[in-house]
Parts: structure tokens; C-alpha cells; sequence
């Protein structure tokens, strides 16, 4: 087995394992020092990688074929929802690309350093659109009857172009600062600048913020729109008996409208609980490797957080299709033109 001695002070040794991973180790004590070179991702982490990438493709694309197609998901919100899942298709297409990052012995430095950034840019884009749904929901929730008159056609362009663009602007920061290394694993969190992983980490972390804040303050106004909304105690009439009082027409509709917003956003809500649960793995590995932190548990954690922030963008097609019955006849439409075809 050969090893590659590194000059002191570390005085540590690098191993070339069975699995074809990188580890770090002592030299002298077995012990893992801080700031060592990282470790790789096993080779066998492609596989799951891979299944799950097809799974994206293919469930996300049948949430786009959905929206377009059924008139009655023409709607702000589920135009938003159809951008989220254009970059779920290209989160999945990258899974299925991203394993030959770490399988290819020291990809060239485009191949590797491109296809991170494009990854960043995907999974960013995913991150700005779901504050856009937050935004969108709660224009739906504080002004059920004037929706339509403020979340018109060019603003939501407007909010698809402005999610797109800080992807972009972040996919390329990420391509422009990095520290790729011949002798590093072709890794986000290590590859990065400590500068671009300290910059997205804070980024993430306000989105998430702001998203709960925004849902937060939503709840709370839906909240005052029920107790407003709340029909008044019964007249009593001379022999006692109560007689049963009707909303007026444009409270009526202003609780449909309501209730019915308030619906999806609770389902928006769980995909972005989903979201940041799914991810919370992988932000966890890129703070460690903020402080430079190297140890050799972060190699399962790093393919784990990896496994499952691609699945995150799966999750969202199961909680529509549980949580919408819109959805779900919908997607067996698709379903039933697919396979009549």
C-alpha cells in the first residue's frame, strides 16, 4: 500500500484505501489533525448519486408537464412551483454527471471546478425560488380577493428572472474563487475558497430566516383574517330560539379564498421544511470545512449530506401529491397521456 509522507510540522501520511477514498491519518498517534487534507467520497457513493438523479428527472419533469398542461394549475403559485421544479431537473441532471467528479482520478480542473458551479447555481436558484413561493403565498394569504391584481403574469416573470439571476451571479462566484488542487478531491466544501463557503453558508442562512419570518408573519395575519371573518353570535328570537346568520357575500368569498390559500401554503411549508432538513447535512460538512476541520467521519457525512440534498428535490412531488388533490389529478392525467403514448 503506498503512502505519500507530507513535509512537518503535520508530519502526516495519506492512504490509498481498498474503496479507493482518501483518508487522513497520523503518522505517530492514529489521530486526525485539523487542517490535514481532506478525505474523498467513496466510489460506491455514485450509485445512490445516480438513482437518485434519474428519480429527480423524472418526477420533476412530470410536475412541469403537469402545469402546463392542466388549466387549472395556471396559476402564480404553481408557475412558481413549476420554476422550482425546472431546477430540481437540473439539480438531477448534474447527479447524474457528479459522480465522475470523484470516480475520475483528478478530473481537469473546467470539468470539475464547471460542474460545482453549475451545481451551485441550480441548487441556489431552488433556495431564491422557494423565498419567491414564501412571498407569493403570503400576497395570497394578507390579500385573498386582490391575488390576482398584484401576483400578475409580469411579476412573477419578474421574481423568476431575479431568482435566476443571483443563482447565476453565485454559480459564478463559486467558478471564479476556488482553491482547486490536482492532489484535492473534486468537492464543493473543498475546492472552495474559505471566503465562497463562508459567503454561501451566511446566504442559505438568511433565506432560511427570511423564509420563516415571511411564513411566520403569514400565519399571523391569517390568524386576525379568521377572527374578522368570524360570523357574529346568532340573534334570539322572542321564544327563545336562535336563528343561524350568514357571511355576506364578499366575506363569504373573502373566506374561500382565504382557506383555500392557506391550504397550500401549509403544503409550501412542508416543502420547505423538507428543503433545509434534507440539506442540513451538507451545510453542516461546509461550516467544518469553514473552521477546517478534517476528520474522517466527515467522509460518510459528506456522501450522506450529498445523498440527501439530491433527494431534497425529489420530496417536493410526494408532499404535492399527498397534501394537493389538484396535484394528484393532475400528475395521473400526465401519467395516463404518457403511457397512452
Amino acid at each position: 500500500m503506498a503512502s505519500l509522507d507530507i513535509v512537518p510540522p503535520c508530519n502526516l501520511s495519506l492512504s490509498a484505501l481498498e474503496n479507493d477514498s482518501v483518508v487522513v491519518g497520523s503518522s505517530s498517534a492514529g489521530t486526525t489533525d485539523v487542517g490535514a487534507v481532506p478525505e474523498g467520497l467513496p466510489k460506491w457513493f455514485a450509485y445512490p448519486l445516480i438513482i437518485v438523479g434519474v428519480v429527480n428527472i423524472v418526477v420533476n419533469a412530470v410536475v412541469v408537464l403537469a402545469v402546463t398542461r392542466t388549466p387549472y394549475l395556471r396559476e402564480p403559485a404553481h408557475t412558481l412551483i413549476a420554476n422550482l421544479a425546472v431546477a430540481d431537473v437540473g439539480l438531477g441532471v448534474v447527479g447524474l454527471l457528479s459522480p465522475a467528479a470523484f470516480v475520475v482520478d483528478r478530473p481537469p480542473m473546467v470539468v470539475c471546478v464547471g460542474l460545482l458551479a453549475v451545481v451551485t447555481c441550480f441548487a441556489f436558484g431552488s433556495v431564491t425560488t422557494l423565498i419567491a413561493i414564501n412571498v407569493d403565498r403570503y400576497v395570497s394569504v394578507s390579500r385573498p380577493l386582490r391575488y390576482h391584481q398584484v401576483m400578475t403574469p409580469r411579476v412573477v416573470s419578474a421574481m423568476i428572472a431575479l431568482s435566476w439571476s443571483v443563482a447565476i451571479v453565485v454559480g459564478v462566484v463559486s467558478f471564479v474563487e476556488n482553491s482547486w488542487s490536482p492532489d484535492k478531491p473534486c468537492l464543493y466544501d473543498v475546492i472552495s475558497g474559505k471566503a465562497t463557503l463562508m459567503l454561501g453558508v451566511v446566504f442559505v442562512a438568511i433565506c432560511g430566516v427570511a423564509i420563516v419570518v415571511i411564513y411566520a408573519y403569514m400565519m399571523l395575519v391569517a390568524r386576525r383574517h379568521r377572527r374578522r371573518i368570524q360570523p357574529l353570535p346568532p340573534p334570539t328570537t322572542s321564544n327563545g330560539s336562535s336563528q343561524p346568520t350568514e357571511l355576506p357575500e364578499e366575506l363569504r368569498s373573502f373566506s374561500e379564498a382565504l382557506a383555500r390559500n392557506l391550504k397550500l401554503a401549509k403544503t409550501f411549508g412542508i416543502v420547505v421544511g423538507a428543503f433545509f432538513v434534507c440539506w442540513a447535512p451538507y451545510f453542516a460538512v461546509m461550516l467544518l470545512s469553514v473552521f477546517e476541520v478534517r476528520r474522517e467521519p466527515l467522509g460518510m457525512l459528506r456522501g450522506v449530506g450529498h445523498v440527501m440534498a439530491c433527494f431534497s428535490s425529489s420530496v417536493n412531488v410526494f408532499v404535492y401529491a399527498g397534501q394537493s388533490e389538484a396535484f394528484r389529478r393532475a400528475f395521473r392525467a400526465v401519467l395516463a397521456s404518457r403511457g397512452g403514448n
